[in-house]
């Protein structure tokens, strides 16, 4: 948004975006450097880049501008800061639900849930951003501002704007707290997920400050656009917790195995007490799949982890609590799930 103070919204333009797009990067490469690169990192990459416009704006609006524009000028950068930012916020959230899409096996109802809360998220950003853009054009009033032209949007918007910021956010918490109540995982990678995905309350915290300045008197118009650049550069950091905090820890040896993995490397090996068992593996083969027909329809499925897989990498499992009395076949690279014709 269009700042009043424009040497304070840019140091903190600047410095917040820098650390928000930095560790986008890093995040980027360790993606890159272990071949994991998935959906969540394309929508963190475009989180960046849209931060990166704001950052440009910031320079070019405001009461002292480095380059001049015309108030025709204002106005258009008014309309790329306002989208940009509504923009950025929700492609970090659904870059953060897809983070967490990639650690839930196919296997899962839970999975589904998740897959249709990214695309509710697209919706809510879209449901939010068209009131904003409707009021704005609706009265255009505030075009003939003499400097820096700022729409009014009112209170409806703000409030709006703050419910389904907060319904973003507590998804982004529940989910992961419900993932954590199937999966069997050691104590400290309980708490490590806990931390990456609670974080995103700080998300809902700068929404609330960006809200309050929003709908209070005029003197705190001058804070507004510090408020939502910090509430974007926010929703970045947090969603590239989920990659760097995991592998920070391996780094400083606080922790063994990984959280963060490649999408769709889960299988189940089904234990003889009705446990699954989730085993992550480098690489899956499908050697074979059966079906037979004795009253039920029972599938089985034998996955094979190539030779040099074995060896350098170990195998990470997590096991799962089911009331399945599906069986094990012949070892742990194989599992038979039974389910019955309806």
């Amino acid at each position: 948004m269009i700042s009043l103070s424009s040497t304070t919204n840019r140091v903190f333009c600047l410095t917040f975006f820098t650390i928000a797009q930095l560790s986008t990067i890093a995040r980027i490469w360790i993606r890159y450097h272990k071949q994991r690169l998935w959906w969540d990192d394309g929508w963190a990459f475009l989180t960046m880049l849209i931060l990166i416009l704001m950052d440009i704006l910031s320079f070019l609006e405001g009461s002292n501008p480095i380059v001049p524009s015309s108030p025709h000028m204002q106005v258009v950068q008014y309309w790329i800061d306002i989208i940009s930012c509504t923009l950025a916020i929700w492609c970090a959230r659904i870059s953060l639900i897809c983070s967490i899409i990639r650690l839930i096996p196919p296997l899962f109802t839970l999975r589904r849930i998740s897959e249709w809360a990214a695309v509710s998220f697209s919706l809510l950003c879209v449901g939010i951003l068209v009131p904003k853009i409707y009021v704005c054009a609706s009265d255009r009033s505030w075009y003939d501002m003499s400097d820096s032209p700022q729409c009014p949007l009112g209170t409806n918007i703000a409030v709006v704007e703050l419910i389904t910021d907060l319904v973003g956010d507590i998804t982004l918490v529940v989910i992961p707290i419900r993932l954590l109540g199937y999966v069997n995982l050691p104590k400290e990678k309980q708490r490590m997920l806990i931390v990456i995905f609670g974080a995103s309350l700080l998300t809902s915290t700068m929404s609330v400050v960006h809200v309050t300045y929003l709908i209070g008197p005029s003197h705190n118009s001058a804070i507004v656009p510090i408020a939502a650049e910090i509430e974007a550069g926010t929703a970045l950091i947090v969603a590239n917790l989920g990659v760097l905090t995991p592998f920070l820890c391996r780094l400083m040896g606080k922790c063994d195995g990984e959280i963060d993995s490649k999408p769709y490397t889960h299988y189940p090996s089904i234990q003889t007490n009705g446990d699954i068992c989730l085993r992550r593996v480098s690489d899956l083969v499908t050697s074979s799949i059966r079906f037979a027909d004795t009253g039920r329809v029972s599938t089985s499925a034998r996955v094979q982890e190539p030779e040099s897989e074995r060896k350098n990498e170990p195998l990470d499992s997590s096991c799962l609590f089911s009331d399945s009395n599906a069986r094990p076949l012949d070892g742990a690279d194989s599992f038979e799930i039974p389910t019955f014709a309806g």
